[in-house]
């Protein structure tokens, strides 16, 4: 639901200053722009959309920057959205050397979406950034819980979380399923288990907040420059992790 209200406002924004994109300078702001945050955040997908505070000026008086599959961090998102108004551009900075730099801009709205496979894609990464090649992990969000099956050999693990675990492990490898929630905080990603279960047996929660304590918060949200922004909210929905400030 909140995608679909993310992309109406979008739409909405759009088609109100679609007149006003039509003048060469707004037109021309929205190149630009276009270039720099591609170039700037390695985004393919990027949409800008300009409203002049009046057709025959510059002054800008909201700009919407729409990106699609791009990288907050190690985490690639599905759709993010940032609506700021009143921005102030350094444009010879702009126009010259293709940077996107703001001299100020007042109140900015940041949404940013994340479905199950960008997650999965996340985890999977997280643990080839480790060397851990043999990591199986599946995803599926139940709100207000994420849900997931794990297979790991037990070779896999860090030392120190197998000796935690050593009285659940059979075997060479751990298997089973987890229920988690997550909450965003200053940019900070944490997860508290609500349930995990491990080769058939259910971990105590005296264990889960050890896990808990020792690795939380377990990333951040990378801060898209030349934006400011604090995410400090996380909802799961059904199809999507919605994060926003």
């Amino acid at each position: 639901m909140r995608l679909l209200l993310c992309s109406l406002l979008f739409v909405f924004l759009s088609s109100q200053i679609t007149a006003q994109s039509q003048s060469p300078a707004a037109k021309g702001l929205e190149s630009d722009i276009v270039k720099a945050l591609g170039s700037a955040t390695g985004c393919r997908s990027v949409t800008v959309r300009v409203s002049l505070k009046n057709t025959k000026g510059s002054d800008i008086e909201r700009l919407a920057v729409k990106l699609d599959g791009v990288a907050v961090g190690q985490l690639v998102v599905d759709h993010m959205t940032i609506v700021c108004d009143n921005p102030v551009i350094d444009k010879k900075k702009l126009q010259k050397d293709k940077v996107l730099e703001f001299i100020s801009y007042g109140v900015s709205k940041v949404s940013i979406f994340a479905s199950a496979g960008s997650l999965e894609r996340y985890l999977q990464a997280k643990a080839h950034q480790f060397n851990k090649k043999n990591v199986h992990i599946s995803v599926k969000f139940t709100p207000p819980y994420i849900e997931c099956t794990y297979d790991v050999p037990k070779n896999e693990i860090a030392s120190e979380s197998v000796a935690l675990l050593k009285k659940f492990i059979k075997g060479d490898k751990i298997e089973g399923y987890a229920a988690f929630q997550m909450e965003a905080k200053n940019n900070g990603l944490y997860a508290y288990s609500s349930k995990v279960i491990t080769n058939h047996f259910l971990l105590p929660n005296a264990l889960l907040g050890i896990f808990q304590s020792k690795f939380n918060p377990f990333d951040e949200i990378v801060v898209l420059k030349p934006f400011q922004y604090t995410i400090n909210s996380l909802t799961v929905q059904s199809k999507y992790i919605y994060m926003t400030n």
